[in-house]
């Protein structure tokens, strides 16, 4: 969609206090890429590759504790890191945007292409864990069940710069494509935060895209 078009139909929706959210929403399905989002496999290939350059600084993520910026409509970044190890997963996000048919959408994938799965993770961790973790998640019959399986608590709204989290309780923090949406007053709030809550020695993890989103479309 060209990019003037998509700004105008933003305002728009902005303009729509309401109904904003589901306005929006409504039109991305039908014009937008949420259709897309239901392939799992581009945010677990982006997982992967977060896992590996924690593994080359010395810090893998199995048996961690792993705290989320910016969950999205789906967790396909926790599930990633449930399968690469992680001992739990806690997803903050501002608005509650978590689509559940979404998360049976990629679990239908998961179960689909299984050897894909494990060629996308392959190296991240014990190929037998991996193998594992995956039966558990394609064992599970629901969206609730599959956050339950996959040790994920989905938080929100809430927010991050005050996530009600114990001091040193967090292992290793991690966002993808979000810190360039958030006002640096707030980055502030949310990395004192993190400061309190990681554990001495706990590590952060930020793919930051300063590209012009529009262009990825247009």
């Amino acid at each position: 969609m060209n990019w003037k078009w998509k700004a105008r139909i933003q305002r728009v929706c902005a303009g729509m206090p309401l109904i904003r959210e589901s306005a929006y929403y409504s039109l991305q399905w039908a014009f937008g890429s949420v259709q897309d989002r239901s392939d799992p496999f581009p945010m677990l290939e982006a997982c992967g590759q977060l896992v590996r350059i924690l593994q080359d600084a010395g810090r893998p993520v199995a048996d961690k504790r792993i705290m989320e910026v910016g969950t999205g409509r789906c967790v396909n970044m926790p599930l990633g890191l449930y399968l690469c190890g992680a001992s739990s997963v806690i997803t903050f996000d501002a608005h509650r945007y978590l689509k559940p048919y979404l998360l049976m959408a990629a679990l239908d994938a998961f179960r689909g292409q299984k050897d894909r799965v494990i060629d996308t993770l392959r190296g991240t961790v014990d190929t037998s864990l991996l193998q594992e973790r995956l039966e558990v998640l394609c064992s599970s019959t629901t969206s609730a069940e599959l956050l339950r399986h996959a040790k994920i608590e989905y938080r929100a709204p809430s927010d991050a710069a005050d996530s009600d989290l114990p001091d040193q309780s967090i292992d290793i923090q991690v966002s993808y494509t979000v810190f360039e949406h958030i006002p640096r007053e707030v980055l502030r709030g949310i990395l004192l935060e993190t400061n309190r809550v990681l554990v001495p020695g706990g590590v952060t993890l930020h793919h930051i895209d300063t590209s012009d989103h529009f262009s990825h479309h247009d």
